[in-house]
Parts: structure tokens; sequence; C-alpha cells
């Protein structure tokens, strides 16, 4: 019977957490595509820099052959980069949707403001017309 590899596995495991932890950053970007995350999240980009280079790097792994144990190091220590990274963008969720929810009644407030504006302009210009025809 063949001996295989206790690497392998970790190497799989960690892999498999790694395309989770992409996929879970990918989901973030998408909820908070339309507010500013630095100032809540001021390591944002040095994270997203970090999640490019490891995703760069899974995809280099398939093809470069190293070691299985320096392969299996390399996975966990990436793997630990980009937790530490979600975890302050799971903490930052709180505090973004209240800049998110400022900003969605700011836009309501400015919409319902225009639109009054527009009809009371409308109703001027229908009154003074009213009394040129008359």
């Amino acid at each position: 019977m063949p001996r295989t590899s206790v690497t392998a596995p970790c190497t799989e495991a960690s892999k498999a957490g790694i395309d989770y932890l992409l996929d879970a950053l990918k989901a973030f970007r998408a909820d908070y595509k339309d507010i500013l995350v630095q100032p809540t999240v001021p390591d944002y980009l040095s994270l997203r820099k970090i999640a490019r280079t490891t995703a760069d790097k899974l995809t280099a792994g398939s093809d470069n052959r190293t070691s299985p144990k320096a392969h299996a190091s390399e996975h966990k220590c990436m793997f630990r980069n980009l937790e530490l990274g979600m975890d302050q963008f799971e903490l930052a969720r709180d505090e973004l949707n209240k800049v998110r929810d400022r900003q969605w009644t700011n836009d309501r407030r400015f919409v319902v403001t225009l639109l009054i504006s527009i009809v009371g302009a409308s109703i001027g210009l229908l009154s003074a017309w009213a009394r040129f025809c008359l």
C-alpha cells in the first residue's frame, strides 16, 4: 500500500479555506461597493493587495512544484494573513452599515427636496401663466 503525504490534505484544506476567504472578500466588496471603506478600515487597500497576491500565488502554486512541506507552510501562512484581514472586514461591517444607511437617507432626502422644488416651480409657472392668460 503506497504511503500518502500528510501535507497533501493539509494543503488542500488550506486551499479550500483560502478560496472561501477570497469569496467572502468578493461578497464584502459587493456589499460595500457604493461607499468608501478606507475611512472605516484604514488597512483596506493593503488587505486587498494581500488577497490579490494570495490569489496569484495560489494559481501560480499549481504550476510551481516546490517541496510539499514548504508548499503546505506557505498555504497556511497565506490563510492566516487572509483570515486576519477578513476579521477586520467583518468587525467593520456594523460601522459600514451605518455609513451606508446615512448615505441612503441623505440620497432619499435629496430626491424628496428635488421633487418638492420641481412641484413648487411648476405651480409657480402655472399660476404665472394663468395670470398672464386671464
